[in-house]
């Protein structure tokens, strides 16, 4: 299993390789603010420290309406062939699609026509990625986030909706159990499951304690059935501005059971 740490600072390079991770996930909307400069730095700091960019996230500002009367396709997808060509000068595995606003189903908007709309979007996307190699995740969201594609099996069914092959599956474990998803559900994306995104199970969204070992054990384990090896990223928040290097080392004892050692 790889693991992968979020990054929207030239700096957590250096702090992902410095703790073991293997890769790092990186918001597209920070790139974006990067000037050129400023992105050749990050490539020489992504070959220095001998970490790769494997996903990006924050595929769509708020700028970008995915949903409702007000959604551009023009507009789709000349932002998608601008984000693609910039996320494809690091090789990315995979792009996430979440955008929980964008998505946002208005209050009297028909359930199906959304579905079709959100659905010519991502199809959209699917093909442009895969263009370069990449895969498009779609990301359920707790419901504080937004009212369309919360649990990992609407995601699912979105995706089987789409029908376009290079979709894949993502569980958030954290808005996993926001949402208090049934663990058990996540045998039903066997062969589907393309991203994990992790964090503790509570408001916080730190990095997992050690009081928090045995619901990541059932994570894991649940994985582990469906025969998912690819990719963890830790998308966590920081308590202040002091407290990485505390999380960090959470982080790394946790290695091992996500890396299935023990």
């Amino acid at each position: 299993m790889k693991l992968g740490l979020t990054c929207n600072k030239l700096r957590r390079i250096e702090d992902a390789a410095k703790n073991g991770f293997d890769y790092v996930e990186v918001s597209l909307k920070w790139l974006q603010t990067l000037s050129p400069e400023e992105l050749d730095e990050f490539e020489s700091e992504l070959k220095k420290n001998g970490i790769t960019v494997d996903a990006f996230n924050c595929f769509y500002g708020p700028e970008v309406k995915l949903m409702g009367d007000e959604m551009d396709p023009v507009q789709i997808e000349k932002v998608t062939r601008e984000n693609v060509a910039l996320a494809a000068r690091f090789n990315p595995k995979v792009v996430v699609i979440g955008s929980g606003g964008a998505r946002n189903i208005p209050e009297g908007f028909p359930k199906e026509k959304a579905m079709d709309i959100f659905a010519k979007a991502v199809d959209l996307a699917a093909d442009i990625c895969a263009e370069k190699g990449i895969r498009v995740v779609i990301e359920p969201l707790r419901h504080k986030e937004t009212n369309f594609i919360n649990t990992i099996l609407e995601g699912k069914e979105m995706g089987e909706l789409v029908g376009n092959p290079n979709i894949g599956c993502l569980i958030d474990f954290f808005h996993f159990s926001q949402n208090g998803e049934d663990p058990d559900t996540v045998d039903q994306l066997k062969g589907k499951l393309t991203h994990v995104h992790l964090a503790r199970p509570s408001d916080d969204r730190l990095v997992p304690r050690p009081e928090d070992e045995p619901i990541v054990r059932t994570w894991m384990e649940k994985l582990a059935k469906i025969g998912y090896d690819e990719r963890i990223t830790l998308e966590c928040s920081w308590k202040n501005a002091n407290s990485f290097e505390e999380e960090m080392e959470y982080a790394r004892k946790l290695f091992p059971i996500l890396r299935g050692e023990r």
